[in-house]
Parts: structure tokens; sequence; C-alpha cells
């Protein structure tokens, strides 16, 4: 189904995106980084912190390192869906760098011994699905709240970095939209994954490292918890361009979602894609053959806004030039 069959006030979308706590809590995000970010004099790092994953440069490619976090109320609402979601957010990370995950680590926060069981059902569940080796981490029996974390690595040979998109680059959002399971009390999630043989979600996901290798994409980003809204807003940071979302070219799913759940949706499989315009329409076809949703949505701009339009009716949402709270 296309947003634009919708009726849309897009001041208001805007306003109430703005105020969505999924998206909310990612606004700190840079300021976390400037804190944070320590490169090395010598180290051989192509890409740090704001990237889906670090790069670090070896002979013939990259190592790729990423973490992640399960938000508390997902893991709360959800155990056993949150223990998968580790696995796909860190899988889909390096995934979205042009690379391929090779093995992962989790820190496992849990006193109650039916929530680790249900955590870690839902952990070597996907991880045997997307052939990721679980190979150590760390278990914390006594925490005074549930917490839940993890990290990846993997290898690419060519890189999807942030930093690699371009003004007047054609913004795509890759979906897929088929059978899916939305997630329980509330928890704006939308998991495709569930239903695929291994053979077959593995072939989906490498669409990106072909993508990358083929040097049909600038950059990319996954579509993770906080759904597409920050996925882009998230490229903008660590590119340094603004953009122009299209939102009635957004394609959701037929299964009773708002366009504003699905802006803020974590789905299993979802990736924006900075591709040069005149490489648009192969990068479409490539995830059509497998009947992936692949849509242009809008345009990377040189100018730092990240503006939404419904028709004729176009409302910033963030200007980058003032302080975002």
């Amino acid at each position: 189904m296309n947003a634009g069959g919708e009726k849309l006030k897009v001041s208001e979308l805007a306003r109430d995106l703005r105020s969505a706590p999924e998206l909310k809590r990612k606004l700190g995000i840079q300021d976390v980084i400037s804190r944070l970010s320590f490169m090395g004099k010598k180290a051989p790092v192509r890409v740090g912190m704001g990237d889906d994953a670090g790069a670090i440069r070896i002979k013939g490619g990259y190592i790729l390192l990423t973490a992640d976090g399960i938000w508390p109320r997902y893991l709360a609402r959800d155990p056993y869906a949150a223990g998968r979601a580790l696995v796909i957010a860190n899988a889909n990370d390096i995934y979205a760098m042009g690379g391929t995950p090779l093995a992962m680590v989790d820190v496992l926060s849990v006193s109650e011994p039916s929530l680790v069981g249900k955590i870690s059902r839902g952990m070597r569940e996907e991880a045997e699905r997307q052939g990721i080796p679980i190979i150590g981490g760390h278990f914390h029996p006594d925490s005074p709240s549930p917490g839940l974390a993890g990290a990846a690595v993997g290898f690419a040979r060519i890189l999807l970095a942030s930093s690699g998109a371009k003004a007047g680059d054609a913004l795509l959002a890759a979906y897929d939209l088929r059978s899916g399971r939305r997630g329980k009390g509330g928890v704006k999630t939308w998991d495709t994954h569930y239903w695929k043989n291994p053979s077959e979600l593995r072939s989906d996901l490498g669409l990106i490292p072909i993508l990358a290798r083929n040097k049909l994409a600038r950059a990319a980003k996954d579509i993770s918890n906080g759904g597409l809204i920050t996925a882009v807003y998230q490229l903008l940071l660590s590119s340094g361009l603004g953009a122009e979302v299209n939102l009635g070219a957004i394609s959701i799913p037929e299964r009773g979602f708002s366009l504003f759940d699905w802006l803020l949706t974590f789905p299993s499989y979802g990736f924006l894609l900075s591709v040069s315009p005149e490489k648009a329409e192969r990068v479409k076809r490539l995830f059509r053959r497998r009947n992936i949703s692949c849509e242009l949505i809008g345009k990377m701009m040189k100018k730092r806004v990240f503006s939404l339009r419904f028709g004729k009716t176009k409302e910033v949402l963030f200007n980058f030039s003032e302080k975002i709270r």
C-alpha cells in the first residue's frame, strides 16, 4: 500500500514525529559521538562512530565492528522478539556497510531465569537462521533491571559509508513488505524474517553487499529502531547533507499501519540507500526481482535541512543549522 492514499497534514505529522519517543531518544547521538570519538593517529580506521559500523582497513577489504543495545521498553514487552532483534540489528548494521556478518557476542543482564530463557531462545533461533555464530559475551545474573546488548564483526571488500552520499543522489527505501508480524504491546516492529528459510533470508540480505561490490550505491543505512525517519536523520548527520522525503512515495504493509507508525517502525528487513540518479532504476530492479519493495522516496541535498513533502505541501522536520532538541 502506498502512503499517497492517506489524507495528510504534513505540519501535524512533522510535529508528532518530533515528539515521538522512538525519534527523540536518538537526537542526542551527535553529542555522544563528539565526546567519545577517537580515531587515533596511526590506526587504519576508514570510518568511525556515527556510521552503522566502524571499518578497519586490512589487505583486501575492511573488518567491520558494530554494537547495539535493545530498548528496555522493547525488552520488557516482548523478550523473545527482543533477543531476535539483537541479532537482526547487529547483522543489518554489517550488511548496511556493504559487508557480511562473521560472528557476534552479547551482554545479557537479567536475573530472572524464565526471562533469560526467552531472550536466549530468540537470539539462538535468529542467529541460526542467519548463520551467525554467537561466540562469546558476558552475563550479569544479578542485574537490578533487565538489559540486553551485543556486538558483531563482519567483512566487506567494498565499503558503503554514509560519508559517501552526494548531494543530488536519489534516496531509495528497500523494504520487505510481504507477510510479517507486528510487535507486541505497542512496540513498533515488523518482522518478515520468521517465515523465511535460511537460504532465502541470506540471499535477500546479500543484495546490499552486491550493491557495494558493483558500485551501485554510494551509501546505505539500515532502518532499525526509530524507523525510516530516524535512518534518514542519522544518514544526514553522518553525510553532512540534507534531504527531502516524499511521503506519498513511501510504501507500507497492508496490515493496518498508519503512515506515522510506519515511519517509526523497526522492520527486520529495511535499508535506506543513497544512489546516483542514473543507477536508481537498476537498483530498484535488483530488489524487485526478489519481491522486495524498493522505491524512490526522495533526494539528497546540499542544504542542511530535512524536509517532508506531500503533494505540493512541504514542511521542515529538522534544520541542522539550529539546535535540535
